[in-house]
Order: structure tokens, then C-alpha cells, then sequence
């Protein structure tokens, strides 16, 4: 599935503003982050499936 990203956009309504230009997302673009060349922005997307935790009395 093709997706388009506006850089400009992002780097308009960034929290990250104040630290530099936002340069990549990830995959599906949901995340943007500031990384520069001593720091490397992550952001490590995960589920938990509720029904092996829960225990019905």
C-alpha cells in the first residue's frame, strides 16, 4: 500500500520543533521523531493480547 508523507507538515505541527527537522517516520508514518547525528529516535510499536492475562473467577 502506497503512502505519502508530507515532511513540511509534519515538521509544522512537531512537538520536536525546537530540535531540529524531521527527516524520516516509520512504515505506516503514524510516528515521527527527531533524530540527529548522535541520536537515533525509536519507537517500538507492540500489542498484548488481554485474553491470555485475564482469569474469570
Amino acid at each position: 500500500q502506497l503512502s505519502i508523507l508530507f515532511q513540511d507538515k509534519c515538521n509544522r505541527k512537531s512537538n520536536q520543533q525546537n530540535l531540529g527537522t524531521i527527516k524520516s517516520s516509520n512504515l505506516c508514518a503514524e510516528i515521527v521523531e527527531y533524530s540527529s547525528p548522535t541520536e537515533i529516535a525509536v519507537c517500538n510499536l507492540a500489542s498484548i493480547a488481554l485474553p491470555r492475562f485475564v482469569k474469570e473467577k
